[in-house]
Formats: C-alpha cells, structure tokens, sequence
C-alpha cells in the first residue's frame, strides 16, 4: 500500500500557526489538526521529501453570498499570516475569502522559489506589501483588494511599492481594486516574458509609459481601464501585435484615434468607452479582422466611415453617446455574419435621415437607435432583428419601407416618441 510523504515538521508547525490567527469554519480546516500529516490536509500539496510546495486556501463553493474560509481572530498575539514565509519550498500560494481585517503578511520575500501568488477578497488593511517584490521567481502575481461583498475598508492609497520593479520573470501581473496611485512605474517595461498586464479599479494616473508598447512583445491582454490616465491615444501600443483585448475604458483619454491602431490584427476586444475621444473614428479600424466587441461609446466622435463595415466578426458594438452626425451608413447591415447574436448600439447622437433597409441578414440579435434625429419610416427588415429600440426620434412615415420577410425575429420594438401617426400599419 503507498502511504503519503509525511509531511516536514517546520512546515507542519508554520502552518498551524497561521490557522492559529482566524476564527475557522469546519468545512476547510477539519483536516488541520495538530500531529497529523499536513500533506493530507485540505489544500496542502508536498514535494517527494514532505516539504509543502503548494498551499489553495479559498472556499471550494465560493459565490458572492457565501461564507468566507476564515475571519481573522482578534485575541491572536502574533503578526497573522507570517509564518508563511516559513514554507520555504512553496511554488504556489492562493488565498482567497479568507478575511485578514489587516494587513498583508510581509514575510513574501522568504518565498525564493515562489512562482504563483494569488490573493484576493482577504479584506486586508494598509496597502500592497512590498515584501511581493523580493518573490522573484514570481510568474504570476494577482492581488484583488476587493468585491461588492468584501469591501476593504481599510485600504489605504499608495503607489505601487518600488520593490515589484524586481519582478522579472512575471507572466501575469494582475493589481485591480487596491487603491493604486501614482504613475505606471517605468521598470514594468523591462517584465519581456510578460502576457497580462491588469491594472484595472486603481487610481493611476498620467501618461502610460510609451515603453510598454515598444517593449513588452508578449503582451496578450493590456487592463488599464477605470483609473485617472490621461493625454492622447498611447500610439506605441500599435506595436503590441499580439494583443488580443485591450481594455481603456473609463480614464481621461483625449484626442482622436491614430491611423495606427489598424497595424493590431490580433484585438479581438477593443474597449475605449467613457474618455473623450474625438474626431472620426479612423478607417484603419476596419482592418481589425479578428475584432469581435467594440465599445466607443461616452466619447466625442463626430462621425464613423464606411470601413468599420469590413468588422464581420462582431458581436457587441456600441457608439453610444457621442456626438457622430450624418446618415446610418448602410455597411451597419455587413455585421454579424457569425450568426444570430450581434448587438449594435448607436443610441445618444445626432444621427440623421432614413434608416437604411439592411438589417435582412437576420444576424443582429439587437439594435438601438434611440435619442437621435431619423426620419422616414420603419425598414420592415428590421424584423429580423430580435430587439428593436428606435424611440425619442422623428420617424414619421407609416408607409412600407422594404418588404417583410417570411420568418421575422421581432420580439420587442420601441417606437415611442416619434411622431408616427395615423392608424398603425398591417
């Protein structure tokens, strides 16, 4: 019969101390018990010599409404969760709902051979520890501070501890939610293995380096959304030709797109909402082959060129709230040719005119034209469309405009306030 390795004694010990300092609950910690081999315990993983290599302390069953794993115990005397830096061996370590009420251990910088750190929704108090940076053999470092259940009251604003510049060998770099301030450190440009960098929910502000895109080759995913960065469009991230999401929402971006976003062939989602963009949205755009959402909505474009047509394999758009003028142009009907499912909104502007009849395709699942200037009438092939929202325009004409199609899609339609009259058309 195998029997497990029994586990280190040192290792046994760190550990029931750091079970030491939370309030637990049975589900996870009933295997923890003094004397017994912890490289049987729920969430302990060991090397062939019994040293714990790997350490998942989170709740299995976790949704936003259930318990966290642990609380932390207030009549405990000692630095809660220093011992970790005891586990010496440790390749990987997750903590996750496990409530500290406090700050961050700062004993990561024992972690020498650590690869993998995840912490989040721990409710820890202060800032990031800068301890994470002496981890540096750190691949992947994400830190959450915070949910809409565990809300981290005792977060305080700082920058991001000098100390991650030595973080060479990250893959992923995931900091959201912590209260970050400061600038994007400089450093962050020489991560060169580096796939996903996600900064989003901070308070970051100033320019974004243009080092990272002339140096960070790799990147796959690029998360700066929801912070305080400002001045134009990063044009070296035109270079990141791997980059397949990028996310920039909600800064204060100004200025207009540059021609050169078009060289990124490999986006796949491209989210530029709530800055303030101008101009036209640049014919190059349409050379992003591979895009399939797209949100420039709550900015100040003024106008959209036929090019954006050639995006076939969208399936969310949004040019909501802006300022774009002119007709709807026709190429609007080129979209969705994946199938059943795209969304198009170009509600919230000043588009004018008729509203052209290509809409047959019966790709779109929904469309929004609300709060602008159409006139003319209904395009019949807009029953192709599952949900239509056309209201708070000047639509006028009860005449037949198209013809119906044999197999319609309609399942909602908005019409209100326009000025349609007369009795409503067969």
């Amino acid at each position: 019969m195998c029997h497990a390795q029994e586990c280190n004694a040192n290792d046994r010990n760190a550990l029931l101390e750091f079970k030491a300092g939370f309030i637990t609950y049975d589900f996870f910690f009933e295997t923890w018990k003094s004397g017994s081999n912890c490289c049987q315990w729920n969430g302990v993983n060991c090397t062939s010599s019994g040293r714990v290599q790997g350490l998942r302390i989170t709740n299995p069953f976790a949704r936003h409404d259930s318990p966290p794993v642990g609380e932390r115990n207030t009549s405990y005397t000692g630095v809660v969760g220093a011992t970790l830096g005891d586990l010496t061996e440790l390749r990987t370590l997750e903590l996750g709902m496990i409530l500290f009420n406090g700050p961050m251990p700062d004993t990561f910088n024992k972690l020498k051979k650590l690869e993998e750190l995840s912490v989040g929704y721990n409710n820890f108090s202060g800032s990031l520890s800068p301890s994470i940076g002496g981890a540096t053999s750190l691949k992947s470092l994400i830190a959450g501070g915070s949910d809409y259940r565990v809300l981290n009251p005792g977060l305080l604003p700082a920058p991001i501890p000098p100390s991650f510049c030595g973080l060479r060998n990250l893959e992923t770099l995931r900091l959201s939610t912590f209260l970050l301030t400061g600038k994007l450190p400089e450093c962050f440009c020489k991560f060169s293995q580096i796939t996903d960098l996600l900064l989003a929910e901070n308070r970051l502000e100033g320019v974004v380096p243009s080092c990272i895109g002339s140096s960070l080759g790799k990147l796959v995913s690029l998360d700066l959304s929801s912070n305080r960065f400002v001045g134009p469009f990063p044009t070296t991230l035109s270079r990141l030709t791997s980059l397949q999401t990028l996310y920039l929402y909600q800064n204060k971006f100004i200025g207009s797109i540059p021609s050169v976003i078009g060289n990124m062939g490999s986006l796949q989602v491209l989210l530029l909402a709530n800055n303030s963009f101008s101009g036209a949205i640049p014919p190059s755009i349409g050379n992003l082959a591979e895009l399939g959402t797209l949100d420039l909505s709550v900015n100040l474009f003024t106008r959209v060129l036929p090019e954006i047509g050639e995006l076939t394999k969208l399936s969310y758009l949004s040019l909501s709230n802006n300022k774009l003028q002119g007709k709807l142009l026709p190429e609007i009907g080129k979209f969705g040719s994946q199938g059943f499912g795209l969304v198009i909104d170009v509600g919230y502007n000043k588009l004018s005119g008729s509203i052209p009849d290509v809409f047959a395709s019966g790709n779109i699942s929904s469309f929004s034209g609300s709060n602008n200037l159409f006139t003319g009438g209904f395009p019949l092939s807009l029953t192709m469309v599952g949900n239509v929202d056309l209201s708070h325009n000047s639509l006028s004409d009860v005449n037949s405009v198209g013809t119906l199609p044999l197999a319609p899609k309609l399942s909602v339609l908005n019409l209100a306030n326009n000025v349609l009259s007369g009795p409503v058309p067969s």
